[in-house]
C-alpha cells in the first residue's frame, strides 16, 4: 500500500513554494510602494529640500571618512544638439551646461543657429540644463558621459517666460509721513512713511518709502531690496534721500523661508506696482529707476531684473552671481564655510550633477549679456560672501563688452557698516552715487570725506 506521505510532503512543499512566493509579492509591492511614495513626496519643495539636506550630509560624512575622488582630467568627452524655442525656431546665445557634484561648471552658447557643443567635460552622469533670458529653464533627463565619446541629439526646447501675475489690489496700507536723519557722511534729513500690503496670504510689513526735505522734484528712484528688515538699514536709504532720491525700502518677510527667493521677489514687484501708480509717493519718477541689493538680497535682485526691464541701472553690494561657484568654494576655498542659515540653504538645493536648476536661476553669470549696467562693490575681507563672486561675474561682463563698474575694497568685509564709517565706507557710498547719477541723469554730489591716496581702493571701470 503507497505512503500517503510522500503525498503530503509532495503538497506540503507546493504550499511553502507558494507561501515564499507570495512573501516575495508581498515584500516586492511594499518596496515599489515605499518608493512611490517617496518620488511623489520629494515633488514637494519642503520634502525634497530636506532629503537635500539629508543626503549632503551623508556624503559630506562618507568624504571625510574615506576622502573624494576627483574626476581625471584625461578621460573627458562633450556633448552637442540645439535649443529651440517650443515653436521650433533655434534660440541663439542660450546657455547649455552641466556641472560636477562640487560645482564645476561645463557651459557653452548656442550659436545663430541654436547649435552647441560643451566640451572637455569628465566622465560621468548629469541632468543637462539650458536658458536663455526670456525664457524658463529646462532640464533633460540624465545623460552618461563617457571618454572619447561625443555625445549627439541632447536638444532642448524652451517656453517663454509668462509674467508673474502680480496685480493692484487695495490692500495698500500707508502711514503719516515722519521726519527722519541720519549722520553718515553728515547729518541728513528725510520724509519717512511706513507701508505694508497683502500679497501670498501674507502680510508684507516694515516697507519705508523716503522723500527728500526741502527739495522740488519729481525726483528719480531707487529700489533698495535689502537682506534684514529695512529700518535697520535707515542709515543707509536717508544719504541717497539727501542727494535727491526718492528711496522704496523693502527687506525679506520674515514669515517666508530664506530658500523662497520666488516670493521675495513677487513681494518687491508688487511694492513696485504701487510704487509706479504713483501710490507710494507723489515725488517719484519712475522712468528714472534704480535698484540695489546685497548679500542674500542680490538674489532677489537678479531675479527682479530678470521679470522687469524698468530699471536703468543695478547695483550689488557683497552679492552673489554664481551659486556654482559658492559651493565649489565651500569645497576648495580654505578655510571658508558659509554661515547658518544659510550653509543649509545651500545643502537644500541638492546635488548641481542632479539639480542644476536650483543654481542656474540664481546665478547671473550666466544671464550677464542681458543685463542692465551694473556696479559690483564687495569687501575683500568678505568671508560670508568671497569676493571672486563679484570678480567672476565683472570677468564676464568684460567679455561680452557689457558696461560695468567693479570696485574692491581690501579693508572691508562683508556689510561696510555706516555706524562706525570708514573711508573706505565713504569711498563707496561716493562710488555708488556717483554710478546711479551717470545712469539716471542726475548730478552727483561730491563728499567731502577723506579718500587720499592711502585709501587701498581697487578699481575697474568699463563703459563700453
Amino acid at each position: 500500500m503507497e505512503s500517503r506521505w510522500p503525498k503530503c510532503s509532495r503538497r506540503f512543499e507546493g504550499v511553502l513554494k507558494q507561501s515564499r512566493a507570495t512573501r516575495w509579492l508581498v515584500a516586492v509591492s511594499l518596496l515599489g510602494a515605499v518608493f512611490l511614495v517617496l518620488h511623489l513626496a520629494l515633488r514637494f519643495h519642503q520634502v525634497q529640500a530636506l532629503y537635500n539636506i539629508a543626503e549632503y550630509k551623508v556624503i559630506t560624512q562618507w568624504e571625510s571618512w574615506f576622502g573624494y575622488r576627483e574626476p581625471d582630467p584625461g578621460r573627458v568627452g562633450s556633448f552637442e544638439g540645439t535649443v529651440r524655442d517650443v515653436e521650433g525656431q533655434p534660440l541663439p546665445g542660450a546657455t547649455v551646461l552641466v556641472a560636477t557634484r562640487r560645482g564645476v561648471t561645463y557651459a557653452t552658447s548656442t550659436d545663430a543657429q541654436g547649435h552647441y557643443r560643451v566640451d572637455q567635460v569628465p566622465e560621468g552622469k548629469y541632468v543637462p540644463i539650458a536658458a536663455r533670458w526670456g525664457y524658463d529653464e529646462r532640464t533633460l533627463k540624465p545623460i552618461r558621459i563617457k571618454s572619447g565619446q561625443r555625445r549627439s541629439g541632447v536638444d532642448f526646447a524652451l517656453p517663454r517666460t509668462l509674467p508673474l501675475p502680480i496685480a493692484t489690489d487695495d490692500s495698500l496700507q500707508i502711514g503719516e509721513p515722519e521726519r527722519v536723519w541720519a549722520s553718515f557722511p553728515e547729518r541728513a534729513y528725510a520724509t519717512r512713511r511706513e507701508f505694508s500690503f497683502e500679497n501670498d496670504g501674507h502680510i508684507i510689513t516694515g516697507c519705508l518709502v523716503y522723500e527728500p526735505v526741502e527739495m522740488q522734484g519729481p525726483f528719480p528712484t531707487l529700489v533698495m531690496l535689502y537682506p534684514g528688515p529695512a529700518i535697520n538699514w535707515e542709515g543707509a536709504s536717508i544719504p541717497f534721500v539727501a542727494q535727491g532720491y526718492v528711496v522704496m525700502a523693502i527687506g525679506p518677510l520674515a514669515e517666508r523661508e530664506k530658500g523662497d527667493v520666488e516670493g521675495h521677489v513677487r513681494d518687491a514687484l508688487k511694492a513696485m506696482v504701487f510704487l509706479k501708480e504713483g501710490r507710494l509717493s507723489e515725488q517719484a519718477d519712475t522712468t528714472r529707476l534704480g535698484v540695489l541689493g546685497g548679500s542674500f538680497s542680490s538674489l532677489i535682485l537678479f531675479r527682479v531684473l530678470r521679470h522687469s526691464d524698468d530699471f536703468a541701472a543695478a547695483v550689488s553690494v557683497g552679492g552673489v552671481s554664481d551659486v556654482f561657484l559658492v559651493l565649489y568654494d565651500t569645497y576648495y576655498q580654505e578655510g571658508y564655510q558659509l554661515r547658518p542659515p544659510f550653509d543649509r540653504t545651500l545643502m537644500s538645493l541638492g546635488r548641481p550633477n542632479r539639480h542644476p536648476e536650483n543654481y542656474l536661476p540664481a546665478s547671473p553669470v550666466f544671464y550677464a549679456a542681458d543685463l542692465p549696467p551694473l556696479c559690483l562693490v564687495h569687501g575683500v575681507q568678505d568671508t560670508t560672501v568671497l569676493a571672486d563672486q563679484s570678480i567672476r561675474l565683472a570677468d564676464r561682463l568684460e567679455a561680452l563688452g557689457k558696461p560695468y563698474e567693479l570696485y574692491l575694497y581690501p579693508g572691508t568685509g562683508h556689510y561696510p557698516g555706516v555706524e562706525n564709517p570708514t573711508p573706505e565706507t565713504a569711498d563707496m557710498f561716493e562710488k555708488i552715487l556717483g554710478f546711479f547719477a551717470r545712469h539716471l541723469k542726475t548730478t552727483a554730489v561730491k563728499l567731502a570725506a577723506q579718500t587720499g591716496p592711502d585709501l587701498a581702493l581697487l578699481h575697474q571701470a568699463h563703459d563700453h
